[in-house]
C-alpha cells in the first residue's frame, strides 16, 4: 500500500516541485521583505524529473561541509529535537506569509505546485489508514523491545488519536488552523546536523 501510495501521490514531482518553483519563491520574497537575507535551510537543488518511469531529485551532498544524520539508534537529542522545531517554525511562517502574500492561486500560477495540493478529502481515508498501520506497528515494536514503555506509549497515543487529529488537521485548514504548507516526512534520514565540540 505505501508503495502504491508513493507512486499515486507523485512523491518526486512533490519534491521538484517545492525545489525548483516554491523555495526560490519564498528566498525571493523574503528578501524583498527583511534585510537579514533569511536563507530556507535546504540543500541546494541541481536538477530533477519526473514522468510514470522515471522519478529523481538531484540535491547538494552537504557531507563535505561537516553535515551528517543523527546516530538512528540513539535518536534526537533534546538540543537536535530544538533545532528541527525551530526550522520547521521558521518554514511554515514563510508559507503562511507566501499564501496570504498571493493567495491559493499560487497553486495555479506554478504548474508543478499543483502537485503541491494533493491532499483532499478523498484522499483522507487512505491517509488515515497509514496513520493507523503507523500507530499500530510502532506500539507493537516499542512494546516488545520494552513492554513499560510500550505501555506509556500506548496511553500517550490513546489520548492524542494520531489518524483522527491529522484528518481534522488537513481539513481545517484556512478556516480553524493557520494555512501552511508542511515538510510532511520528518524523520532521521530528511535531517542532516553539522556538531560543534
Amino acid at each position: 500500500m505505501g508503495k502504491a501510495f508513493m507512486a499515486d501521490g507523485g512523491g518526486f514531482r512533490v519534491e521538484n516541485a517545492f525545489y525548483s518553483e516554491l523555495a526560490p519563491q519564498i528566498e525571493n520574497l523574503i528578501k524583498s521583505r527583511s534585510p537579514a537575507n533569511y536563507k530556507l535551510p535546504i540543500p541546494k537543488y541541481y536538477a530533477g524529473f519526473n514522468n510514470d518511469s522515471d522519478d529523481y531529485v538531484t540535491l547538494e551532498d552537504l557531507r563535505p561541509q561537516g553535515f551528517k544524520m543523527a546516530d538512528k539508534f540513539k535518536g534526537l537529542n533534546l538540543a537536535e529535537t530544538t533545532l528541527i522545531l525551530e526550522q520547521l517554525g521558521r518554514f511554515h511562517a514563510f508559507t503562511y506569509f507566501l499564501i496570504k502574500n498571493e493567495g491559493e492561486k499560487i497553486f495555479e500560477k506554478y504548474s508543478l505546485l499543483k502537485q503541491l495540493k494533493f491532499m483532499s478529502e478523498e484522499k483522507l481515508p487512505e491517509m488515515m489508514l497509514m496513520m493507523e498501520l503507523t500507530t499500530k506497528y510502532t506500539e507493537e515494536i516499542v512494546t516488545k523491545a520494552n513492554p513499560e514503555q510500550g505501555a506509556r506509549l500506548s496511553a500517550k497515543l490513546a489520548t492524542i488519536k494520531p489518524a483522527e487529529t491529522f484528518s481534522q488537521t488537513m481539513l481545517s485548514t484556512d478556516t480553524v488552523l493557520f494555512p501552511v504548507l508542511i515538510h510532511g516526512d520528518i524523520w532521521l534520514n530528511n535531517a542532516l546536523f553539522k556538531y560543534d565540540p
